[in-house]
């Protein structure tokens, strides 16, 4: 399962984050499993730590690594910057 945490510097109308497990095979990263777009509507700015996971994925072999993009929207106009980032990876999460 990969989870993720956000929040927000500003106060802002809403932030969506949306979160993804990855492994890697043949030495690309391919998607898992995912979680639904999770929306936080009046956020408190800078305090409050909101989370979100994926779905649940059997333990497996094999090297994983979450990916996760964020969102906000401010007086209705959602932001531009939309980029993934990623954790580290882990080989055999499950041992």
């Amino acid at each position: 399962m990969g989870k993720s945490q956000f929040g927000c510097t500003a106060r802002v109308d809403s932030v969506t984050n949306v979160v993804k497990l990855q492994k890697k095979v043949k030495g690309k990263w391919v998607n898992v499993t995912k979680s639904k777009a999770r929306t936080v509507r009046k956020p408190k700015a800078g305090v409050k730590k909101y989370r979100n996971q994926t779905r649940n994925y059997r333990c497996r072999k094999g090297t994983f690594r979450t990916a996760s993009m964020g969102h906000g929207v401010y007086r209705g106009v959602p932001s531009k910057s939309r980029h993934w980032t990623y954790s580290k990876s882990v080989k055999n999460p499950c041992k």
